[in-house]
């Protein structure tokens, strides 16, 4: 039996975080069952169209949703803001039922609508943020800075791995 995992990622610029996390669709791509769940936003980019439709991505099913994936650092502080986007992955879990999910963190409150899908989806697999940031928690609050301070622990306590 192959292993399946679904990899989320929502950014519109195409960085060294995305550039990796793309090569990380590959790679696994190579031993595994990979779908990579994005928003339409990111698929409207030439850059983020062209590296999934040219095999890029090599081999993964790529499923485009119609709404942001992250949608926004206060979006993150409460779920009643992500509802929308957590339903429509939940929806793609229960399809696909991964073992696994990796969700591409880009700063460290991104991704909570990932987390909330998969509570809501019946096989609950575990979430796995892969942050690609070498700076330590404190370091990242620059957008709200003491009030994002005291979010990140709590932020962080919620993924899997």
């Amino acid at each position: 039996m192959t292993l399946r995992l679904l990899l989320v990622i929502d950014e519109v610029d195409l960085g060294g975080a995305e550039l990796s996390f793309v090569e990380l669709c590959r790679a696994l791509a190579l031993r595994c069952e990979v779908h990579l769940a994005l928003s339409d936003r990111s698929l409207r980019k030439p850059a983020i169209a062209a590296l999934c439709t040219s095999g890029g991505t090599g081999g993964t099913t790529v499923h485009p949703s119609q709404t942001r994936l992250y949608p926004g650092t206060i979006s993150n502080l409460h779920p009643l803001f992500r509802r929308r986007p957590a339903r429509e992955l939940a929806e793609l879990i229960d399809r696909i039922q991964p073992a696994c999910i990796i969700a591409n963190l880009p700063t460290v409150e991104r991704g909570q609508a990932v987390v909330d899908a998969a509570r809501l989806a019946k096989s609950r697999p575990p979430v796995w943020g892969l942050l690609h940031l070498v700076q330590r928690p404190s370091t990242l609050g620059v957008k709200l800075g003491v009030f994002r301070n005291l979010m990140v622990g709590t932020l962080m306590r919620r993924f899997d791995r």
